[in-house]
């Protein structure tokens, strides 16, 4: 049998050097997270729902790896629920006045009418904007992203507008039809309106021909009372909210 021959470099040495190596990984990994992931300014929502969701993916399986076991979600205690409430508000900080902390006389199933409400809330935003779409015929990818945005922002309940897909508005020159039409439900403010047209690639591939025809007609329709703000396809998929605060800005609604 051999002889087991003995290091002089120890296993407290060995256990360092391990532990040094888990430490340097650990800063590569973030280093490298840093160096290859944009600032979310200059992401577009699809890209940034991605990376988050891959850094989700990452996390998960570190936090698997470690053996660290999630919240039970949906909450099935009154201390957890609180909990999570407390973690969504710590990091949606715009959320505090509607997620207030449960106080001790929270039913325990709360929890449970919580997500069925959500779902309730998640089904009627569906039906509506499924309706404005079929009802319209909204195609055009850029004119659906608009509106989802829209009606996820409840714009009309908020400031007493209506918001008019495929609109026909009548000019000195003839009729044309605006993407959309938005217009105040107020009585005193019922004159006001904007027409706004959500301009893709094809708007940049028109001949001096076409783009001349385009302004004529955005002047016919301003001199009938309808001011057109236009946006880029481009300016839809990566900032509609602010596409969306341009137009609320616009008509002066806060």
């Amino acid at each position: 049998m051999g002889r087991i021959v003995k290091h002089e470099f120890g296993f407290e040495d060995t256990l360092d050097l391990y532990k040094a190596a888990l430490r340097r990984l650990c800063e590569i990994t973030i280093e490298k997270l840093a160096r290859d992931y944009p600032t979310g300014d200059a992401l577009d929502d699809l890209s940034e729902l991605y990376l988050r969701a891959h850094l989700s993916e990452l996390y998960d399986r570190v936090r698997d790896a470690c053996g660290i076991q999630p919240i039970a979600c949906p909450a099935k205690t009154i201390e957890s629920f609180n909990a999570q409430l407390k973690l969504i508000v710590k990091h949606n900080p715009e959320l505090a006045p509607i997620f207030k902390v449960a106080s001790h006389e929270l039913k325990s199933d709360v929890s449970q009418r919580f997500e069925s409400y959500k779902r309730r809330v998640s089904d009627e935003y569906a039906r509506d904007v499924y309706e404005t779409l079929d009802r319209h015929q909204i195609t055009s990818p850029i004119e659906q992203i608009f509106l989802l945005e829209w009606k996820l922002q409840r714009i009309e309940e908020k400031f007493s507008v209506e918001l008019i897909p495929q609109a026909t508005v009548g000019s000195r020159i003839g009729s044309f039809i605006l993407d959309f039409l938005v217009r105040s439900k107020s009585d005193d403010r019922k004159n006001v309106r904007v027409g706004i047209e959500l301009d893709g690639h094809e708007f940049h591939e028109k001949t001096k021909e076409q783009a001349t025809r385009d302004k004529r007609r955005d002047r016919a329709i301003t001199n009938s009372g309808v001011t057109v703000l236009h946006f880029s396809g481009s300016e839809i998929v990566s900032q509609t909210s602010k596409c969306i605060r341009e137009v609320i800005d616009f008509l002066k609604l806060d």
